[in-house]
């Protein structure tokens, strides 16, 4: 009897092997996507610039976010300082450049949101994948890492 309990126990043993090895493959595979997708996957590139003239001075940041090596969106920032001088035309410059900046709202589906600070204002957007693309005037097959990063160094970013 316990001869027959053997064989039994051998034969379970040796059908369970595909189940096994399945299984240790399967989990391998998905091991493998996870680190591909973590190793190209999400990545944010931040790039900064700073344009001074004389009555006024932009700080910008865009913050791009991928996936997958293709941008995805972007969150952009404008810090609009005034001179001091200009200060007291505050008002007037910001209904200027919200009116300019209204074109832009309809031109690349954005909506921009407004802050006003002492000395100026803080534009913000969050532009998805075509409306980045268009904004930046990038086609999708130059839409990678590389070459949005090249191409923001380009127009003067400092990007990291």
């Amino acid at each position: 009897m316990s001869d027959n309990l053997n064989k039994k126990q051998g034969k379970e043993k040796k059908n369970n092997l595909p189940v096994i090895i399945g299984s240790v493959v399967g989990v391998l595979a998905i091991i493998v996507i996870i680190a591909i997708y973590f190793l190209t996957g999400n990545k944010t590139l931040v790039c900064t610039k700073t344009v001074s003239q004389a009555s006024l001075k932009i700080d910008t940041e865009f913050k791009v976010n991928f996936k997958m090596n293709s941008a995805d969106s972007v969150d952009a920032t404008f810090n609009i300082i005034l001179d001091d001088k200009y200060i007291p035309y505050k008002d007037t410059f910001i209904g200027t450049f919200k009116k300019e900046y209204s074109t832009y709202e309809k031109k690349y589906n954005i909506k921009p949101k407004y802050e006003e600070t002492d000395k100026g204002l803080k534009m913000t957007f969050t532009a998805n994948n075509n409306s980045f693309q268009k904004l930046m005037s990038i086609s999708s097959s130059a839409n990678s890492f590389k070459n949005v990063k090249a191409d923001l160094e380009n127009d003067g970013y400092k990007c990291k």
